[in-house]
């Protein structure tokens, strides 16, 4: 796992379009604490929220090839759970 805190998300996501694994796992940890909760305060359902996150995460993983261009990856990530979440809703 990584230990140096100066490594941007920007570094990880490149990392990640590259195919490593262990970045990917960094992005998650550090997302999954922020993105469920604001997942969880719109759906009001634990398993439904873990589900929209792990689709979410998927994606993120299916399409890294495209993730060495995005320049806010937070950003990105967020805009990813809203789209996602209101699409869940939709349905």
């Amino acid at each position: 796992m990584f230990t140096d805190s100066t490594i941007t998300d920007k570094e990880l996501f490149i990392r990640i379009s590259a195919g490593d694994e262990e970045a990917f796992r960094q992005i998650f940890h550090t997302y999954n604490k922020i993105i469920f909760p604001f997942i969880l305060s719109i759906v009001k359902s634990d398993s439904i929220s873990r589900e929209i996150l792990q689709e979410l995460f998927l994606k993120l993983w299916v399409n890294r090839h495209k993730l060495s261009s995005i320049e806010n990856p937070g950003g990105w990530i967020h805009t990813m759970a809203a789209n996602s979440t209101y699409s869940y809703l939709r349905k």
